[in-house]
């Protein structure tokens, strides 16, 4: 179950996004993250946010790997939504696209 704090944050951040009609992206973009409801800008698809597929044996690999545990929340932040962009005010988050996260 994700804390509310994160589905939360990032609901409303994804929101924002498409409110003010920013959802669009000119790089390599995932097929199940093209919104075919949003017109494209250019070469620019638009994008949706879909459900991570990070799972706590990915996460746990990584946390290995790098030899950092990492916070309940951030675990949390990671295995709710794949998202090319997130408002931003105070806190940047880089792209956190399937298989490249």
């Amino acid at each position: 179950m994700t804390d509310p704090l994160v589905s939360t944050f990032v609901d409303r951040a994804l929101e924002q996004i498409n409110r003010k009609g920013l959802a669009f992206f000119s790089g390599d973009l995932p097929a199940s993250m093209r919104d075919p409801s949003i017109q494209t800008l250019g070469d620019s698809p638009g994008w949706k946010a879909i459900p991570s597929n990070v799972t706590d044996a990915d996460l746990d690999a990584l946390e290995v790997e790098t030899g950092l545990a990492y916070p309940p929340l951030y675990r949390d932040f990671l295995r709710y939504r794949h998202f090319v962009d997130l408002t931003q005010v105070g806190v940047a988050f880089e792209r956190h696209l399937p298989a490249e996260w």
